[in-house]
């Protein structure tokens, strides 16, 4: 008798056991975040679980090259849009899993925007010295692997330090008097910003410089 009560209390443990695994009161929401999200821009992703413990996340996006994730197994996670040459659809997924239940997908579609290279004006003097240096410089934003080219129209008497760089030094030689006063010399700068996703831009700045070393004058000329 001994035997079969001890028999019949594990198969009532077991059955409590099974009863307790099959049932659960898991409930999830959507995804929450926004549905379009600008290329090479980070935003929040979450997901709202109730009513059990011992839960377990993992994020995931298709395609994969739209984006990353900084922890796919939280759940509110950072997720890393790309850089995308067109407007780019995607789903993001997240599977919940829980000490009382398998595994409860939520997926949210998105779309990846491509905003493409976004370059300001440059920033610096417009009025300049000979025989100085001033500096000059430009923001741009919104691609990966920006590159820049400075030049200037006038072909002689100035200089750039740094010619591939967004801030730059602009070099005036002391420029040789011709007349025997003061004068001024209009010229403008360039900058040409590129890169491997978008077309070049350039941004151009009026510059007047003033020469500081006139001639003496001859006596009894104005």
């Amino acid at each position: 008798m001994k035997v079969i009560h001890l028999c019949a209390l594990c198969l009532m443990l077991i059955a409590a056991v099974i009863g307790c695994k099959g049932s659960s009161d898991l409930i999830i929401s959507g995804i929450i975040g926004p549905s379009s999200v600008p290329d090479d821009t980070s935003v929040e992703f979450s997901v709202d679980v109730q009513g059990d413990t011992g839960l377990a996340y993992l994020w995931s996006i298709d395609p994969p090259h739209a984006g990353t994730f900084d922890d796919p197994t939280s759940l509110t996670t950072t997720f890393n849009s790309a850089v995308v040459t067109r407007d780019t659809q995607a789903t993001i997924a997240v599977v919940v899993t829980s000490g009382k239940s398998g595994p409860v997908i939520r997926e949210f579609d998105i779309v990846v925007t491509e905003h493409g290279l976004v370059v300001g004006e440059i920033e610096g003097p417009t009025h300049v010295n000979d025989d100085s240096t001033v500096h000059y410089s430009i923001s741009a934003l919104g691609d990966h692997g920006i590159t820049y080219k400075w030049a200037c129209g006038l072909p002689i008497y100035v200089t750039f330090t740094e010619q591939f760089l967004p801030e730059t030094g602009f070099v005036i030689e002391e420029i040789p008097a011709m007349i025997d006063f003061e004068y001024v010399i209009k010229t403008s700068i360039f900058v040409t910003v590129d890169s491997p996703y978008s077309d070049p831009v350039t941004r151009s700045m009026e510059v007047w410089i003033m020469a500081t070393d006139p001639i003496q004058n001859p006596a009894g000329m104005l």
